[in-house]
C-alpha cells in the first residue's frame, strides 16, 4: 500500500506554495484504504462558515461531490525494489537546473548577479573638454623654467626677492630705499 500512496501523491501533487490562504481552499481529494483490497477515493467541497464580525472562517463543511471511486486492486503482486526504482527514475534532462546568480522576479523577468572587482577612478577615462588642456608650448616652457630654477645656487636670494614686494613698488614710483 505504501508504493501506491506514493503513486497517488505523486499523481495528484499541484504546485508548491509558501502561504494558503484559508478562504481560497475549496476541494478536497481523501483517499481511504480498507484493508488491502479496496481504496475509496471521495472528492468533497469545502464550504467555510465566517464568523460575522471578524469575516475570518471559523468552521469548515465538507460537501460531497463527483467523482467517488471504490478502487479494488486486481494484482496482489507489485514490482520488486529495483524494478520500481528503474520504472520510477526521472532522466537527467527533465530535471532543471539552477543556474548560479540569475533568478526571477514577481513579474517573470530575469535578474541578474555580477561580480566585479573595486574600481580605481584614477584610471576612469572621462570626457576632457578642449577649454581645460593645456598647450603644448605652454608646457615645454614650464618644464624648461623648472629646470633653470633648480640650476641656480640662489634659491634663497630668489625666494626673498619673490617674497618682498615692497622694493618693487618704490622702483616703479621711481623712489629710492637707500
Amino acid at each position: 500500500m505504501g508504493k501506491i500512496k506514493t503513486m497517488f501523491i505523486d499523481y495528484f501533487r499541484g504546485p508548491t506554495v509558501d502561504k494558503i490562504r484559508p478562504a481560497g481552499v475549496q476541494h478536497c481529494i481523501t483517499f481511504t484504504s480498507i484493508g488491502s483490497t479496496k481504496i475509496l477515493m471521495r472528492t468533497f467541497m469545502i464550504n467555510g462558515i465566517t464568523d460575522g464580525t471578524e469575516g475570518t472562517v471559523t468552521k469548515a463543511a465538507l460537501t460531497p461531490m463527483g467523482p467517488s471511486m471504490d478502487l479494488i486492486p486486481k494484482r496482489s503482486k507489485l514490482a520488486s525494489n529495483d524494478v520500481w526504482k528503474v520504472a520510477c527514475r526521472v532522466p537527467k534532462e527533465a530535471t532543471i537546473k539552477k543556474k548560479k546568480n540569475i533568478s526571477q522576479d514577481a513579474f517573470g523577468s530575469k535578474l541578474g548577479r555580477i561580480h566585479m572587482d573595486t574600481q580605481d577612478f584614477s584610471k576612469l577615462a572621462t570626457r576632457k573638454m578642449k577649454g581645460l588642456k593645456k598647450d603644448r608650448k605652454e608646457d615645454a616652457d614650464e618644464s624648461a623654467e623648472e629646470e633653470e630654477d633648480d640650476d641656480s645656487g640662489d634659491d634663497v636670494m630668489d625666494t626673498l626677492e619673490e617674497a618682498n614686494p615692497v622694493g618693487e613698488a618704490y622702483d616703479d614710483i621711481g623712489g629710492d630705499l637707500d
